[in-house]
């Protein structure tokens, strides 16, 4: 009994000390509606002897971009065995282990972090919204990430904030997934219809932790049938301007583009992995040919430009730095 008494005393120790170190400075992202606002995306970060001495290089790489920000969009941690996330104290034991390799560590208090889930961070591989654990990890979760909020009525992760002239809305795909059913359920999107319809941001970035136009691949929005179905007509029927999905999940990177009749097209732009195992996936009809990069990446995005006149700029950089594509979006190509 001791002997766990000390354990756990020696875990809360460690995550506070690792956590006294992280002081962001929220003053420093621009506010002006002609500023200039760069951040970072990705997902899937595993850390696995002896490949994070190589992978986890990565790290040092996105916190000399000097981003304002960066937004992590799933699998940030593995928890892949049964005790990983059997109790608190080991999900915590979890994270600690993972924050404690340094370049991660350094790159975390570099700059700020927002942040929403996936299944790996959040329970067993694929879990849903029956995971029996849920309310330890949301707690654990809320410990970890220095979000603005967490859910509405202290359930799930899903949030919004504005930087500039976008607004970023992080959306939970675990709390109240139900396979084949529904990924985020009538109370988040309502409140996500609601947002969208009260936003007058020039670039509404929707950020899932599956995939969502993807016409093919593995899990994502599509195979949602009716709540996808439901949403898009809502996009097209409200007429939202500037909206722009991100997502992770698939171990390789890629943009996806849906054309729609009468309106702008729609784009989802994939960052995966990290620094996680990468492979080549599956077909996706709906992808941007030469946009899948089957190795560690992540994502830079630059916003530029007079009102009226912004650009988005989107690059896929490799683990050492390098651009591996670019693309750019007006804001007049999202009207």
């Amino acid at each position: 009994m001791a002997k766990r008494i000390l354990i756990l005393f020696s875990l809360i120790f460690i995550q506070n000390l690792i956590f006294a170190q992280v002081n962001f400075n929220f003053e420093s992202i621009p506010k002006g509606v002609e500023d200039t606002l760069k951040f970072e995306v990705g997902s899937c970060a595993m850390r696995m002897k002896p490949f994070d001495i190589q992978r986890f290089f990565i790290f040092k790489k996105m916190e000399n971009e000097k981003a304002h920000f960066n937004l992590w969009l799933g699998d940030h941690v593995y928890m892949l065995l049964p005790q990983d996330y059997a109790t608190k104290e080991n999900m915590i034991a979890k994270y600690n282990w993972q924050r404690s390799e340094p370049r991660l560590k350094s790159f975390l208090a570099s700059t700020p972090q927002y942040a929403v889930w996936d299944d790996h961070d959040y329970g067993p591989n694929n879990a849903d919204s029956f995971f029996v654990n849920k309310k330890l990890s949301l707690e654990v979760f809320k410990q970890m990430w220095n979000n603005p909020s967490y859910g509405d009525g202290n359930e799930g992760v899903y949030f919004k904030m504005q930087h500039a002239d976008a607004e970023i809305f992080m959306l939970d795909g675990r709390t109240f997934y139900v396979k084949g059913k529904q990924l985020l359920g009538i109370k988040q999107m309502t409140w996500l219809k609601e947002s969208l319809k009260n936003s007058n941001a020039t670039f509404k970035f929707l950020c899932f932790n599956i995939q969502v136009i993807c016409d093919g691949g593995y899990e994502n929005f599509r195979k949602f049938k009716a709540e996808y179905d439901d949403f898009m007509a809502f996009l097209e029927k409200e007429n939202i301007k500037g909206v722009v999905f991100f997502s992770g999940d698939v171990h390789y990177a890629e943009i996806s583009k849906l054309q729609r009749k009468n309106t702008y097209p729609l784009y989802d732009f994939t960052f995966s992995a990290f620094t996680s195992f990468t492979h080549k996936g599956k077909p996706n009809l709906n992808a941007v040919a030469g946009s899948r990069f089957t190795k560690n990446n992540y994502g830079l995005i630059t916003i530029t430009g007079k009102k009226g006149q912004r650009i988005c700029h989107f690059e896929c950089k490799s683990r050492d730095g390098k651009p591996v594509w670019e693309y750019n979006i007006s804001e007049e190509m999202l009207r």
